[in-house]
């Protein structure tokens, strides 16, 4: 599957060609002091997503035992 992140679009969701929400952008990888894409995108997947966003809703991190 090729899935191409647009720079602005860090933050937004990852969407496969069926319409299914599948990570979330994160980054795009640059070359230092050429600020041109090399082609490289990072997501965080769904499933991350899923198992740690209760935890930062209601304790603000992500993980219950942290303080």
């Amino acid at each position: 599957m090729y899935v191409r992140i647009s720079s602005r679009n860090s933050g937004g969701p990852l969407i496969d060609s069926y319409g299914h929400i599948i990570g979330v952008n994160t980054t795009t990888f640059t070359r230092k002091g050429t600020g041109a894409s090399s082609g490289v995108n990072f997501a965080i997947p769904i499933d991350t997503i899923v198992r740690t966003l209760p935890y930062l809703i209601v304790y603000g991190t992500p993980y219950r035992d942290r303080f």
